[in-house]
């Protein structure tokens, strides 16, 4: 027994609590899903007998009892039946004097002599009336029991009829378990399909002895039955069918017989089938994936259907806060997340639209995305709700439609003496930016093809002139489930146009001076750095292409910062701030698996919850499903139906045999031989019958003819070991070895 570990005690410390109220101990209580319960104080440390069900444990007590059963009934006939009583063998038995009648000398005549010059076709085979030499049989005169019917209905009788009828209606079992199997495609994990699993993996064993039981028995009963047919059969036929009793016993018989060739090869075929039934079974089920396709409503918030929170200003005062930290943790997180395609909240972002695209379709490109070569829209992805991560892998593909501003800049200018019109308290910021348009900025004039610009400039010097140009376009999604939510990231994408939309969008932002006005002037604080700085804000600097813009750096030249990527990072930066304007509150209480309660749509006023538009999806779920092989079924099925067909053909075939079964036994060479003096008697017995009555009798395969020339082979009987048997010279048994050189008829 092994020692207790600190662990030991320590558990066993836990389950039995002294309780010194009571001066007793209590137990924790086991769970109730429990399958059997345990005594209190002892842990179920993991049997492997726990896993046992009902059902195996009923299986295995029924084999146990079959088992026992056919115990029972063997040790039964062997004791009980009349055919096998045993008799004392000191009974009436063969006298051992010459002059006894039942053991007479057999008088030996010598065939012809023929020396090596003669022709041997003069030599003549010995007959029933030739005389031979006496062997003396120390047997019951009645050792077979004396007369008695065919086929005796014993015990034993009762045993091999059971036994034939259960190997008949055993191969139905195979024909039902393909069908079974054919159920479970598709399906997924359950208890029925692992125990049908159990079944396959036994039948690669248990399929092969049920084939041989069943053909063996088959070819035996066949050539019992042509046996006992008028005519009779050919010689050659009943040795290639009565020995085909095993593949091996097919295979040689068809190599050493060398007749009947194509029954041999048709034997051969049919004992073939047996390994592709066993092997087909355990190929016909496996284990797969499928993927079950659905559909589902998702929303998802479209900009140009919200109301920014800057366009009034009591509510710009209270949403500020929540938006410029939106801002800032988007500006602050590390390059890898700027690259992502999922925000801080997991939210799938959106990529730029390539200009060289035209009205093309093409796929969101995620290695440029990470090089930087191409840009989001916004650092704060698309709200989407609706999304839910099952257990089993799950894929949805749907479309949103979005709005964004997209700024193409010129070449910057470095002289800022106000003659474009900057705000006048520029130089009090670390940038500052405004938008100018040919003619009035009323919105009742404007539409998204009009001419707008955003003049944009730093502290560090430089003047941006960019124009402006809403967007439309509309972005495939994919989501696909992982262990905490759900991973979108966008696909495909392409260029809508929609100039109701993109007019709706630019209103947004320009249909109030006072609040465009608001926009600019909160956007350079949106960072938290704010005015009177002598470094760069974190905003000129992510959009100088420093990896992070809240390092302490004084303002450089914009000299060597690229134009277009100036524009494509200002894209990305100013739509980061309106983002967060229009739905301050959605990114803070992300939902991804729930819809919302309510969903307004409000046209002046900013909703705490944003109104959210549809979108149709298709859900792909991949299960863990059964997979049914369809070719290896058809080959169970096959080979099952030929083989239920000889299980009913050979026991058809038992009860059309009337005589006894000397087929393929060495005690049916003792019938009718010269050379194996019984006494007379016993030719209804069957071959295991007879060799268990003379199971004492010893018998050899030797030339007879030892004194002659040509020598003759057969089984004769020999004195039995230990045998007080006592005979003259001339009684003794001659024998002689076989030889190579010596010729035998």
């Amino acid at each position: 027994m092994l020692p207790a570990t600190e662990t030991d005690r320590d558990i066993l410390r836990d389950i039995l609590k002294y309780d010194s109220s009571n001066s007793s101990f209590t137990t924790m209580e086991l769970p109730s899903s429990t399958y059997y319960e345990l005594p209190s104080n002892v842990e179920d440390q993991g049997s492997p007998w726990g896993a046992l069900r009902r059902g195996d444990v009923a299986g295995f007590s029924a084999g146990i009892l079959v088992l026992l059963l056919i115990i029972v009934g063997v040790v039964w006939k062997w004791l009980w039946s009349p055919s096998t009583k045993r008799r004392s063998l000191y009974g009436p038995t063969i006298p051992r004097t010459p002059s006894a009648v039942s053991l007479q000398h057999l008088c030996r005549r010598s065939c012809e002599v023929v020396d090596n010059e003669s022709d041997t076709s003069s030599i003549t085979e010995p007959h029933q009336n030739q005389p031979t030499a006496e062997k003396l049989v120390d047997v019951p005169t009645d050792w077979h029991c004396g007369p008695r019917q065919l086929h005796a209905k014993d015990v034993g009788w009762y045993l091999e009829s059971t036994w034939d009828v259960l190997l008949t209606v055993a191969p139905v079992f195979f024909i039902v378990l393909p069908v079974l199997i054919l159920q479970l495609n598709g399906e997924s994990l359950s208890t029925q399909g692992e125990s049908i699993q159990r079944v396959i993996r036994l039948s690669p064993t248990i399929y092969p002895i049920l084939f041989a039981a069943i053909c063996s028995r088959f070819y035996k009963n066949l050539a019992r039955w042509r046996l006992e047919q008028p005519g009779g059969i050919n010689m050659a036929a009943l040795e290639q069918v009565s020995g085909s009793q095993s593949f091996a016993g097919a295979f040689e018989r068809l190599f050493l017989v060398r007749t009947h060739v194509r029954i041999g090869f048709a034997i051969l075929i049919v004992w073939a089938m047996s390994p592709l039934g066993g092997q087909g079974i355990v190929r016909s089920l496996s284990i797969g994936r499928a993927i079950t396709p659905a559909n589902r409503i998702i929303l998802y918030v479209h900009p140009s259907y919200q109301v920014s929170y800057y366009s009034i200003s009591t509510f710009a005062t209270r949403a500020s806060s929540t938006v410029n930290l939106l801002y800032s943790s988007s500006l602050l997180s590390p390059p890898k997340q700027k690259k992502s395609p999922r925000d801080l909240w997991d939210l799938p972002k959106i990529p730029q639209w390539r200009k060289d695209a035209l009205d093309e379709v093409y796929y969101a490109d995620e290695a440029a995305l990470g090089r930087d070569d191409v840009h989001y829209v916004s650092l704060l992805g698309v709200d989407v709700q609706g999304i839910i991560a099952p257990t089993e892998k799950t894929q949805y593909d749907f479309s949103v439609e979005t709005t964004y501003f997209d700024f193409d800049c010129e070449e910057p200018t470095h002289d800022l003496d106000g003659s474009f019109g900057i705000l006048k308290s520029f130089r009090d910021y670390t940038f500052a930016a405004t938008i100018r348009g040919e003619g009035s900025l009323e919105a009742s004039s404007l539409n998204a093809t009009k001419s707008l610009y955003l003049l944009f400039a730093s502290r560090s010097g430089g003047l941006f002139n960019c124009t402006i140009e809403p967007m439309v376009v509309e972005t495939d999604i994919r989501c696909g489930a992982s262990p905490s939510t759900a991973t979108c990231s966008a696909r495909r994408q392409r260029r809508l146009d929609h100039q109701d939309t993109a007019s709706r969008f630019l209103e947004k932002l320009i249909e109030r001076p006072e609040a465009l006005q608001h926009v600019f002037k909160a956007w350079p604080y949106a960072d938290g750095v704010g005015e009177r700085t002598e470094t760069s804000s974190p905003t000129v600097n992510f959009l100088s292409g420093n990896a992070n813009p809240y390092a302490e750096v004084k303002g450089g030249s914009w000299r060597i910062v690229p134009s277009t990527e100036v524009s494509k990072r200002l894209t990305t930066a100013f739509n980061t701030f309106w983002t967060a304007t229009l739905n301050p509150y959605g990114y803070t209480d992300v939902s991804l698996t729930s819809y919302p309660e309510s969903n307004v749509l409000s046209r002046l006023i900013p909703q705490s919850k944003a109104f959210m538009n549809i979108s149709a999806a298709v859900v792909n779920t991949e299960r863990t499903v059964y997979r049914a092989n369809r070719f290896w079924i058809t080959v169970v099925l096959i080979t099952t139906f030929v083989l239920q067909f000889l299980a009913v053909t050979g026991f058809a075939l038992r009860y059309f045999i009337k005589g006894p079964d000397v087929l393929g036994f060495a005690s049916s060479m003792t019938r009718d031989n010269p050379y194996v003096p019984l006494p007379p008697g016993g030719s209804g017995l069957d071959g295991p019958d007879r060799a268990r009555l003379l199971q004492t009798m010893r018998i050899q395969l030797v030339d007879v003819r030892p004194e002659q020339d040509v020598g003759y082979i057969a089984v004769q009987t020999v004195p039995t070991a230990g045998s007080e048997q006592v005979v003259g010279e001339e009684d003794t048994v001659a024998m002689r070895p076989f030889t190579r050189r010596r010729f035998y008829m």
